[in-house]
């Protein structure tokens, strides 16, 4: 689903936190994703195969939907980086975390 993909180390975003408790930067193929997704909903949802095909497609096409194409319209404008962080921050419970992604 995921296709991993090298990348030079990127500049570390200027609108990072001062103090992480983590970080990870990757690069995959959103569009690759995107299709493995649907392969993956048409097998776990019961609706049969090229299901999600007729969403994407309804979603862009049907006169009552919003007229959006998933693929076009979102998938092909994502940045192939993905920047993962786990912010820090003094004094929180213990049970406390707090996770974000751009």
């Amino acid at each position: 689903m995921l296709d991993w993909q090298p990348g030079k180390p990127p500049t570390l975003p200027s609108w990072l936190p001062g103090k992480l408790a983590s970080l990870s930067i990757v690069h995959i193929d959103p569009d690759r994703g995107f299709s493995g997704y649907g392969h993956w909903f048409d097998e776990f949802s019961g609706s049969g195969p090229w299901m999600f095909d007729d969403i994407i497609k309804s979603m862009a096409s049907d006169p009552a939907g919003p007229k959006v194409d998933l693929r076009m319209d979102l998938i092909k404008n994502l940045n192939p980086t993905v920047v993962l962080f786990t912010d820090y921050r003094a004094n929180l419970p213990k049970i406390t975390r707090r996770v974000s992604a751009p």
